[in-house]
């Protein structure tokens, strides 16, 4: 527990250094687990989340991976025709670039799509990623303003967005447990602001 100074009106901020863009990595976890985990907190903490889009990119040689191929066909059989097909002629074959722009219900089917092809993703014999964003807003929170970003990033590595806005150090503390407790992510002090938020002691453990 942080040991907290009392400052009225104070509003929390918590995202990664600019070095870590996409968020915490969370690779030891299967794409679907994450998936699951995103969801139970969106139900869980958040009151009022928006509706987005799943943005999909799959790359690989279509004429040498016929097996990849075959399994890119399957998910298309759910998810829908690509929204736009790119190839690139290259002397050992042809490479294939599909996007999707999907709605996010379709997050479950593509993450254990990703599972599926868990090694070949490893092996970078297919490039694939899937971003999805959620503006949020905490739940029991009378204030609007906080809330934030928060996003599932799959591909390699799998990452999550937190980019959070809390209306006092006591919301950010219970997000971070309940983060913990569900065994996803642990949130790091150092990326609180402003760190006056945290008692001297705390802030010194912050630089070290």
């Amino acid at each position: 527990m942080l040991d907290v100074i009392s400052l009225v009106g104070l509003m929390i901020s918590y995202s990664p250094p600019k070095s870590q863009a996409w968020g915490h990595r969370v690779g030891r976890h299967t794409a679907t687990k994450i998936v699951d985990l995103g969801m139970k907190f969106l139900s869980e903490q958040c009151s009022s989340v928006t509706t987005p889009q799943s943005e999909l990119e799959i790359g690989w040689m279509c004429e040498n991976q016929p097996e990849l191929s075959r399994s890119i066909d399957e998910l298309t059989s759910r998810v829908g025709e690509a929204s736009a097909t790119i190839d690139f002629p290259f002397p050992n074959g042809l490479f294939r670039q599909n996007r999707w722009s999907l709605s996010s219900t379709h997050l479950t089917v593509i993450a254990e799509w990703f599972d599926r092809v868990k090694e070949q993703v490893e092996e970078n014999a297919v490039v694939a990623t899937c971003g999805t964003c959620w503006g949020i807003q905490w739940k029991n929170d009378p204030e609007t303003v906080s809330g934030g970003m928060f996003g599932i990033h799959l591909g390699r590595p799998h990452r999550i967005t937190t980019m959070f806005t809390f209306p006092d150090i006591s919301r950010y503390e219970m997000t971070k447990r309940y983060l913990i407790a569900v065994g996803f992510v642990t949130l790091s002090d150092k990326h609180i602001s402003p760190k006056t938020a945290l008692s001297p002691r705390n802030q010194e453990i912050t630089k070290r």
